[in-house]
């Protein structure tokens, strides 16, 4: 998180320094206060973890410089091998939001469930990937699959080849800010989620689709109002055609739509909203001095000039 840096303000010599701070100057004031407490940057200052299982180790690399070389995480981008070791809560809860996949089995699926669903019910964000949504084999575990934590009910996998990013349901969603294209490669892996159970539909209760794929499959979808945190479904394989060529384009927005997902669920705030004490105290600024500033305009004729400092 960026270090907070105090700024002070003038005030001018007047028969009511209340009404100087407010005075003229005091726009200018609410405009500081607003852009302290608001922030200007519209990256979310996170740090992030990407917890993978992929068969071959090095991969874990690839996702990291994608997602780090998208300049869009201010935080630290770090990689931990799930299919060696298992993180604590409290390793997690080191980190705004967490990305996982799979391709390997977890080193223990229950346990890594169980702490990815504590982590989102303490209000953590988390992005899921292609093949954790697999139904038997290497599955993610514990409560986070016996829960519905998954965006999507789980399935097994395919790879058509060659498919693009397909319909748009919600254009507007951060997950695609800046998007332009997407193709998953020769192979274009992805979970079929929800096969076992067409008549429900692929969505598990409170999520919602985002995106398809080119073929009508499901690529992208949120859950934002079930749990605590926010949790994200990517329905591709996150190592790109730099870590093996079958895998999807690095020329294409992948990277981006994962830091943009990671951005989306993030519980650590960039922007905070208007109903926090720092947020309504710039607004209050803001609307005092407005208020302030009609009234000295009619209390002109009486009231002194303010001397003029420097």
């Amino acid at each position: 998180m960026l270090p907070f840096k105090p700024y002070s303000c003038l005030i001018l010599k007047m028969k009511n320094p209340i009404l100087a701070v407010l005075s003229q100057k005091s726009l200018s004031v609410g405009i500081v206060a607003s852009t302290v407490f608001f922030g200007t940057t519209s990256h979310a200052l996170a740090s992030v973890l990407i917890a993978g299982a992929p068969s071959t180790a090095s991969w874990l690399n690839d996702v990291q410089a994608k997602i780090a070389g998208t300049g869009l995480i201010s935080g630290s981008v770090d990689v931990l091998n799930v299919g060696s070791s298992t993180p604590t809560l409290a390793q997690l809860q080191a980190y705004d939001a967490v990305l996982f996949f799979s391709d390997a089995s977890f080193a223990d699926p229950t346990t890594f469930g169980n702490v990815l669903a504590d982590y989102v019910d303490a209000g953590g964000g988390v992005v899921q990937a292609t093949f954790s949504f697999w139904i038997a084999g290497i599955v993610i575990g514990g409560r986070w699959r016996a829960q519905n934590y998954d965006v999507w009910q789980p399935g097994g996998q395919i790879s058509p080849g060659n498919l693009t990013l397909g319909t748009i349901y919600d254009p507007s969603n951060p997950i695609l800010a800046g998007v332009t294209s997407f193709n998953g490669g020769s192979s274009s892996y992805y979970n079929t989620v929800g096969f076992l159970n067409p008549t429900v539909g692929p969505l598990n209760p409170g999520a919602v689709a985002v995106a398809d794929w080119s073929n009508g499959a499901p690529l992208i979808a949120v859950n934002t109002s079930t749990f605590a945190g926010k949790i994200a479904g990517l329905n591709f394989y996150p190592p790109s055609s730099d870590a093996r060529s079958d895998l999807w384009v690095s020329s294409t927005d992948g990277a981006l739509l994962m830091a943009n997902s990671l951005n989306f669920v993030t519980k650590q705030v960039s922007v905070p909203e208007p109903n926090s004490l720092l947020g309504l105290f710039a607004i209050g600024t803001l609307g005092a001095a407005s208020t302030l500033k009609r009234k000295l305009k009619s209390s002109q004729s009486t009231e002194k000039k303010p001397t003029k400092v420097g």
